[in-house]
């Protein structure tokens, strides 16, 4: 299934950037050299196409997946008809229901399952079991426990 957007590529970052409050040159400050002005606004005014680099540092910039950028450089949204590889029927609107998912909330059940993967290894341990506990009530109370402040999982 295609699904066109409604604005170009260019228009698209250009509207990213003054979203965020951001001028050209803190752009390219914020790409640590990956971007220059002339660039940036040669791709915002849909002169210039976007190349693999460009787009990794507008997605880190701009916090947007680079399968979004991507859609908008080709023009068109693609979604799979159907999941593509061998599932069952309960796997299969497992797999559809996490794709609606914000990336926030995607997150936050990738952690979720590794802790009850961790949590149900013969060796787990009370810390582990722990750290799911605070990680489940993160995500229900929206404060971070200690071991989430810095973005990441770790034992």
């Amino acid at each position: 299934m295609e699904e066109e957007h409604d604005l170009s590529l260019g228009k698209y970052l250009k509207e990213m950037r003054k979203q965020s409050g951001l001028t050209i040159k803190q752009i390219v400050n914020m790409s640590e050299g990956i971007l220059d002005k002339t660039t940036i606004s040669r791709i915002e005014r849909n002169e210039r196409g976007l190349s693999l680099k460009a787009a990794y540092a507008f997605s880190k910039t701009y916090n947007i997946d680079i399968m979004e950028l991507t859609e908008y450089a080709i023009e068109k949204k693609i979604t799979p008809e159907r999941v593509p590889f061998d599932t069952n029927e309960e796997e299969q609107a497992l797999i559809e229901e996490f794709r609606v998912l914000s990336d926030r909330r995607k997150k936050a059940l990738k952690e979720i399952l590794r802790g009850l993967a961790m949590a149900a290894e013969e060796n787990s341990s009370i810390k582990v079991r722990r750290k799911l506990k605070e990680t489940l009530s993160y995500y229900k109370a929206q404060q971070p426990p200690e071991h989430l402040q810095d973005n990441h999982f770790s034992c």
